[in-house]
């Protein structure tokens, strides 16, 4: 998809300067990179909450595979470096920490309510055949 991959690179170029901070000194002390990664992921979900559902959907997903994507390379490229076990305590408890908050972001932003609505819209229907075409209508529109 196109218009995704033009969205993901827009959304991309400002969480960079975040992105990097991932995984560092600076991030292991106690940074607030990913709660301005948080809070710019739902600032541009407000923002393209006109685009499709599928689309805006796709989106998530791709950030989400991206925003995980730049902790696994910042951990193979090593770099942080540990001198003891309370560093590598620390950088684990981290890492659960920011896991746990970057699940329930993109699990509040999928579950609220407006991505799966065009499906939902279908249950009010009780005559078949306007169910019908309007299945029709959805899958060829996504």
């Amino acid at each position: 998809m196109f218009r995704v991959n033009f969205l993901l690179e827009e959304i991309c170029e400002d969480l960079a300067p975040h992105l990097a901070e991932l995984f560092s000194r600076k991030w292991l002390v106690g940074c607030s990179a990913l709660e301005t990664i948080c809070i710019t992921v739902q600032d541009y979900y407000v923002d393209h909450r006109h685009l499709r559902p599928a689309t805006r959907c796709a989106l998530l997903m791709d950030l989400q595979f991206m925003i995980v994507g730049e902790y696994l390379k910042a951990i193979d490229s090593r770099r942080l470096t540990f001198a003891n076990y309370e560093e590598r305590a620390s950088a684990g408890n981290r890492m659960k920490a920011d896991s746990t908050r970057i699940e329930s972001l993109f699990n509040q932003l999928l579950e609220s309510g407006d991505i799966n609505e065009p499906v939902c819209v279908i249950c009010h229907f009780l005559d078949p055949e306007i169910m019908f075409s309007f299945c029709s209508f959805l899958l060829l529109r996504h």
